[in-house]
């Protein structure tokens, strides 16, 4: 991260305290910004500018109440990878024809409840076999998941895009898609191919051989003299956030650059749907934890802290994006003084969960604030039950006033009666 980003955690850090809304229950807490998701969208828009395309944020990535009606009220839609996600789509006030449900394992009780009571939604079919189970009505619009079979140069945890993966009908079963969309219930197909994928470059070639398929099939139902024909292309989101803002904005813009000149090569027209996650969410969000104690160790510290793999599940678990940390007086002010050894220790009880190890840090005490910055996206919508933590306070900008903190979501615990 830049020095943009650390200054404006601790300036954030700084108006919670202000605020009044901490309590001392209040061991970590989080701060998302909503001014930012608003800039982060309106960047967005305009790398696909004079397309005509829907864009919307997949659900997963950051689930809060507060944040998905933001983006509904900025004219976006919502993804949805579990019919949970898409009763939180329409709590948000999302319509229901900008919500599109992606999950590979749909009940026939929520695909019936879609048809009745969601006119509008699109239902993406994961497999041939599913699209079977979709209800035959007008008030849906139906896609099917294709497995474009490139290979982006990311984790293999994110990578949908194998050969064997659960994801898609692969491209090659090219007459077994044509038949399915023969039938005359698909007008979208659908890709996704993985995440935190950091040049447009296979992103691009997936969307290139979608649309070849799709001007093939188009052609062969022409040729057929059917009455339908495929409308949409759904390709998914997949785009690092990178760690820079700027960096993260240019790759957005390049992308764009790149899904219009393949569109405007295409031999019919297309709507377009996106499902971008990462990218928009991630430089929104800052945590902050209260140094609970440090233990002395001949080498190094430990600082015992309230965030860990309960909120970083990714990071920890599977560690390939390590975080970045500032360290503040209780007050406020950066913590000084000479450098040494560190482990920041999570409050789970295994020995994995640490946040860093052996990182250079200034020597912290008891009642310090140790602030991450750019963790808007897969923590809190991740929030893991290991040892029954409580959910931090969620705190953002007043959205008619940026100038005040407002307190929207105070911490709490599915299970257990907390005391103050």
């Amino acid at each position: 991260m830049g020095d943009t980003s650390h200054s404006r955690a601790q300036g954030i850090y700084q108006r919670i305290v202000r605020s009044g809304l901490l309590h001392d229950s209040d061991t970590a807490y989080i701060f998302y910004s909503r001014q930012m998701l608003v800039e982060r969208l309106n960047v967005l828009k305009q790398a696909f500018d004079s397309l005509a395309i829907l864009h919307t944020v997949a659900i997963k990535t950051n689930p809060h109440p507060a944040v998905l009606s933001c983006i509904v009220e900025q004219g976006l839609g919502l993804e949805a990878a579990s019919f949970e996600e898409v009763l939180l789509a329409v709590s948000a006030g999302a319509p229901f024809n900008k919500i599109v449900y992606n999950s590979p394992v749909k009940t026939r009780k929520e695909l019936e409840y879609c048809a009745h009571h969601l006119p509008g939604i699109c239902i993406n079919a994961n497999s041939i076999d599913e699209l079977e189970r979709i209800p035959s009505a007008e008030s849906l619009k139906v896609g099917l998941r294709i497995n474009p079979l490139v290979q982006p140069s990311t984790d293999m945890l994110y990578n949908v895009s194998r050969e064997d993966s659960k994801f898609g009908v692969p491209i090659f079963l090219e007459e077994d898609i044509l038949k399915a969309v023969f039938s005359g219930r698909i007008s979208t197909i659908h890709i996704h191919v993985g995440s935190r994928i950091e040049t447009p470059e296979i992103l691009l070639e997936a969307l290139q051989k979608t649309v070849r398929l799709c001007d093939k099939i188009n052609t062969e139902l022409k040729r057929a003299e059917k009455p339908f024909m495929l409308t949409g292309i759904n390709f998914g989101g997949g785009l690092s956030a990178l760690r820079n803002i700027e960096a993260s904005n240019d790759l957005m813009t390049q992308y764009g650059k790149g899904v219009r000149e393949i569109m405007i090569n295409a031999d019919f027209r297309y709507s377009l749907t996106n499902e971008f996650g990462q990218w928009v969410h991630l430089h929104n969000g800052f945590a902050y934890s209260r140094v609970e104690y440090v233990r002395s160790l001949k080498e190094k510290n430990i600082a015992f802290l309230h965030l860990g793999a309960d909120f970083f599940p990714r990071e920890i678990y599977s560690p390939h994006n390590a975080l970045n940390f500032e360290f503040y007086t209780p007050n406020g002010e950066t913590r000084s003084g000479v450098q040494g050894k560190t482990d920041l220790a999570g409050p789970l009880c295994f020995n994995g969960d640490y946040l860093s190890k052996d990182l250079e840090a200034p020597a912290l005490s008891e009642g310090d604030i140790v602030a991450i910055p750019s963790v808007g996206a897969n923590t809190f919508g991740l929030w893991s039950r290991h040892c029954s933590r409580t959910i931090p306070t969620f705190f953002s900008e007043k959205m008619d006033n940026p100038s005040e903190i407002e307190n929207i979501s105070s911490r709490f615990n599915p299970f257990v009666n907390l005391a103050d």
